[in-house]
């Protein structure tokens, strides 16, 4: 590589960090802005409708299974 590439290949990586570095402030800016007027974690959270008793089965089922290949590792 000669000098003028090295130096292409700098500014294009200098700029992708740029872009990225602008994301993530606007990303933390906006959690930011988010949890000061924030009232979903005094809320309990919601878990949605009961579950069908084939539904809760199926459920048990898997964690067990789940369980099961945890244990064998």
């Amino acid at each position: 590589m000669d000098n003028q590439e090295v130096l292409k290949a700098l500014a294009v990586l200098a700029d992708k960090v740029s872009r990225y570095h602008e994301r993530l402030l606007a990303v933390e800016r906006d959690h930011k802005r988010h949890i000061d007027g924030c009232s979903c974690q005094s809320k309990p959270p919601t878990m949605g409708r009961p579950l069908t008793e084939d539904e809760r089965i199926f459920v048990q089922e898997n964690m067990a299974k789940q369980r099961a290949v945890a244990n064998e590792s």
